[in-house]
């Protein structure tokens, strides 16, 4: 028995990696153009640091802008369970499947992130781990039916 899971980014990260992306760099060219000196609370920065700070930032907004488009194109995916394999993406911002089989898992488990708050399932095989963020799939309960149907067809294969 085949299950198909819709896996993709959430548009308010799409859009917010987007909109950032653009503004930041453009903010920092302009801080840079102007000569604009950063400064808090009534004491302003050398020029070297203000300067310093707005490559940063416009390095950062680049990053996410590659970071929105990588979404962008990913697009919409699906998760495949079946018996002999598992049709699965490498991550929420990759369009790339990897196709792994039932027989080369080893183990599956849910994997709660402290650092950035993300629940995961991991799917460990013999050369490689996979990791499904919940937040990429179309609601909680999915993401559950996912997990269920993985170790379904890992405790019918292997008993």
């Amino acid at each position: 028995m085949e299950h198909r899971f819709t896996y993709r980014s959430k548009s308010v990260n799409l859009v917010a990696s987007l909109i950032l992306g653009i503004a930041l760099p453009i903010g920092g060219v302009w801080g840079l153009s102007t000569g604009t000196l950063l400064g808090r609370r009534g004491a302003t920065f050398s020029p070297e640091v203000s300067t310093a700070i707005f490559v940063v930032i416009i390095l950062a907004g680049v990053g996410l802008l590659v970071y929105g488009l990588r979404l962008t194109l990913a697009g919409k995916r699906e998760v495949v369970v079946t018996p002999t394999y598992l049709e699965l993406p490498t991550s929420p911002s990759s369009r790339r499947i990897v196709q792994v089989p039932t027989d080369t898992i080893t183990n599956v488990v849910v994997q709660n992130d402290t650092m950035s708050g993300r629940v995961l399932t991991v799917v460990h095989g013999n050369r490689q781990s996979v990791k499904l963020a919940k937040f990429a799939f179309d609601n909680a309960q999915a993401f559950e039916d996912c997990h269920a149907a993985i170790d379904t067809v890992l405790r019918a294969k292997h008993g």
